[in-house]
């Protein structure tokens, strides 16, 4: 029994710091304080290890089903890819890759971290208690948020709209890292509308006090891609759990319809918002530059894709005269093809595509996963404009949690 309790507050203390407090703890690293930081990364690493040690004295160390030995495969095959990069030229990589690190240490501890949950998935799955982790991030976020934006930073924001490099200086928060936990507590608060206790009216006020406050992060942060990408996994939430189909395109139409005749009337109010305006950027700037010109993400990672399409060429874009030199191409697909070529590539988009199709029928029947569902879907919709795929747990975890249990109930997929 003590070992039980042990293991259980190991899982689930995992989870928490991955899905929960690491937003608390950069905070505490944009004022100089990396201690918190530390400890937290010190804290992962020990959940880590004692969930393998229970895994191999349990004899449940890498016990899976056939869908899940699939999702391995081609995880590390992807990782195998990432570590020949760059164990090929590690000085270039430290130097110049995003996300890579700055030493060998960095380098295998972020692989670690990764990969050691990815081969206990199934310890993770028997003893987290993923409502209780989701209700932990609600509170964080609906308690953190309204503390962090006081007046002079919420002015910032709002007057410094899309400027990385001022948020950097003024040591705030990049807005994407703020809407992508925005964007998160605001869909998981729809699965745990009424799930907070026995009492209606309590439920009801929690639900609607995250609801608007994780909204109203998303307006003030005027971000397109959570903003949109939160939209797109609500409407296919609902779509799941409607039993009149037709009605609820109807509604969506409805909908649509009146935000483009407002608009239309009004065109001064597209000016005058900030997301709004952000959206008819995409026109002017090529969406910040992921396409349009030559030396657009997108082209340029199609240019380096060109060079080795079955196989692929590096997990960031090499070419020094280019603006994204060392960066990701902001898109799941041509970075996968970029990294790993068509061959694996496709390999990897049959596990997602099945993942999906677990995750809209989990959502259907109301399961407890819906939670890992809805992290999964949004964060692979934000993949595709946003974000990379190296070293993305947010996107790992809950594949990988998907394609275990999923196939698991692989009767219950019609």
């Amino acid at each position: 029994m003590h070992n039980l309790s042990m293991i259980k507050f190991a899982v689930n203390g995992y989870l928490f710091k991955v899905f929960c407090f690491e937003i608390i703890a950069h905070y505490f690293v944009l004022h100089g304080n990396t201690l918190l930081y530390s400890i937290l990364a010190y804290f992962q690493g020990g959940c880590e290890l004692f969930i393998l040690l229970y895994a191999l004295l349990s004899g449940k160390f890498l016990k899976f089903n056939k869908g899940y030995n699939n999702f391995l495969f081609i995880f590390f095959v992807y990782i195998s890819y990432i570590v020949y990069y760059v164990s090929c030229d590690s000085s270039l990589a430290f130097s110049t890759m995003a996300s890579v690190g700055d030493s060998w240490y960095s380098f295998i501890s972020s692989i670690l971290f990764l990969v050691i949950p990815l081969l206990t998935i199934n310890v993770i799955v028997e003893f987290a208690d993923f409502t209780f982790i989701v209700k932990c991030l609600l509170v964080t976020t609906t308690v953190f948020f309204p503390i962090y934006f006081n007046s002079q930073t919420l002015a910032l924001y709002l007057i410094h709209s899309n400027s990385v490099s001022f948020y950097e200086e003024m040591g705030i928060f990049n807005p994407l890292v703020i809407d992508v936990y925005a964007a998160t507590s605001l869909l998981l608060s729809l699965y745990l509308k009424d799930k907070w206790s026995d009492n209606r009216i309590f439920n009801r006020i929690i639900f609607i006090l995250s609801f608007l406050i994780n909204g109203c992060v998303l307006i003030i942060c005027a971000e397109r891609g959570p903003f949109l990408f939160a939209i797109i996994t609500v409407a296919l939430y609902y779509y799941h759990k409607a039993i009149l189909k037709s009605y609820y395109f109807g509604v969506i139409i409805f909908i649509v319809s009146c935000c483009l005749i407002i608009t239309s009337i009004f065109p001064e109010l597209i000016q005058n918002i900030s997301l709004l305006n952000r959206f008819t950027e995409i026109t002017e700037n090529g969406g910040n530059g992921r396409f349009g010109d030559d030396d657009s993400n997108y082209v340029v990672a199609l240019q380096q894709i060109k060079n080795n399409p079955w196989f692929g060429t590096y997990f960031r874009i090499t070419n020094p005269n280019v603006s994204s030199y060392g960066s990701y191409p902001h898109n799941l697909i041509l970075e996968c093809i970029m990294t790993m070529g068509i061959f694996f590539s496709f390999y990897l988009f049959i596990i997602i595509y099945r993942a999906w199709k677990y995750a809209c029928q989990f959502i259907k029947n109301n399961s407890e996963i819906t939670i890992i569902a809805l992290i999964f879907i949004y964060t692979f919709l934000s993949l595709m404009t946003s974000l990379s795929l190296y070293n993305n747990i947010r996107f790992w975890l809950p594949l990988a949690i998907l394609n275990y249990v999923g196939y698991r109930n692989i009767n219950c997929i019609k």
